[in-house]
């Protein structure tokens, strides 16, 4: 499927009527503020105050080859959307965005691909199914300067040049506004099951571990309140023989509540009101946070490579240096920061920069937003 004449056409006026208004912001030296479904608003710094330039006119497939596996769609699409029209394929998107839909967290009509990929903010599968970059193929952007430009394409064998479109996944709308974004799918598993272990984080990790050295079939590896949370995807006859050689078949559970809610950021742990008290550290996988943090709540996500918790600026400060130990990077979900601990080096926040320049040399776009030097 892909797009009439009439509608491509609409989509290139849209294209050119941002370009304009990017291009008179650069000219008046205002900034503005890029923004898609209003969903992510809490990750990373608030921006200089502008005007809004929104991704949502930028909607809809483009074009979709269920059998290349290629997706190509606005920016302003909604994930739901997206979602919903590949499962009537029996396909996905395999890095699992987030999908924030009337979240608390944010105000807006729902997540965006485009914010999605903006964020880099992959869901419980990417230990073992691949991050957001992994999986973008080209996308559309207008830069600072208002240029309307097109990297990569439509296939994983397109590796002339400059790896661009990768380079704006996790920008946050700092280089310019994503219009559209080819992907790569992969089909759905026949069979999914939910394991729900009553364990501590010791006995969880150590069990991730064996599972990992046997290759087996899993797509989530969680802890939280004393319970591992794993979900296992393939053939129904493997995924059968895994359960059986662990001896986990009696705590399968039918329902997978845990992870839609840990998908959509509404678990308990992310309900917190208290600016500066929710926290995502992101360490080696099977690191066992709970030694650092004993008595803060905490969920535990990609088998211990990214965990969640609540605690106080100032007790997360104590930690500082055993959380340097891990090679953790902490970030704040809720209170006006964004690189915490564990951020850019000088050498890397100087290639930041440097991009940052040749992309929005004029300063307009979502200043401030990942760092204070851009």
């Amino acid at each position: 499927m892909s797009w009439s004449i009439a509608r491509v056409e609409h989509f290139n006026e849209q294209e050119s009527r941002a370009a304009q208004c990017i291009r008179a912001a650069s000219e008046s030296k205002r900034t503005l503020s890029i923004e898609g479904g209003g969903t992510r608003a809490f990750l990373g710094r608030s921006v200089a105050s502008g005007d809004v330039l929104s991704s949502q006119p930028f909607s809809g497939v483009i074009s979709y080859e269920p059998s290349e596996l290629v997706l190509r769609v606005g920016a302003g699409t909604k994930v739901s959307d997206i979602q919903a029209m590949l499962a009537e394929k029996d396909q996905c998107l395999a890095f699992e965005p987030h999908v924030l839909n009337g979240c608390e967290k944010g105000m807006g009509v729902g997540s965006t691909i485009g914010g999605a990929i903006a964020s880099a903010m992959a869901g419980s599968a990417r230990p073992w199914q691949g991050g957001v970059k992994d999986h973008v193929l080209g996308l559309g952007l207008i830069n600072g300067k208002g240029d309307i430009l097109k990297f990569g394409g439509q296939v994983m064998k397109n590796v002339a040049g400059y790896d661009v479109s990768r380079a704006m996944v996790g920008s946050l709308g700092c280089m310019g506004l994503i219009t559209e974004v080819s992907l790569k799918v992969l089909p759905t598993q026949s069979q999914q099951r939910f394991v729900q272990m009553p364990c501590s984080l010791e006995v969880a990790l150590a069990l991730a571990v064996k599972l990992d050295r046997s290759m087996t079939m899993r797509i989530g590896f969680a802890w939280c309140d004393d319970l591992a949370h794993i979900r296992f995807s393939g053939p129904e006859d493997a995924v059968s023989e895994v359960l059986d050689h662990f001896e986990l078949r009696r705590y399968v559970e039918e329902s997978d509540v845990f992870w839609d809610l840990l998908s959509q950021m509404k678990h308990p742990i992310f309900d917190v009101a208290e600016p500066g008290k929710l926290w995502r550290v992101v360490t080696p996988k099977y690191t066992r946070l709970t030694d650092v943090f004993p008595a803060a709540p905490i969920l535990v996500n990609w088998a211990g490579g990214e965990s969640f918790i609540q605690i106080s600026e100032d007790d997360l400060s104590k930690s500082a240096g055993n959380l340097r130990d891990l090679d953790a990077h902490v970030y704040s979900l809720n209170v006006d920061q964004c690189y915490v601990l564990g951020g850019l080096s000088p050498t890397i926040e100087r290639l930041h920069v440097a991009l940052k320049n040749a992309f929005d040399p004029y300063g307009v776009l979502n200043v401030g937003r990942m760092s204070e030097a851009f």
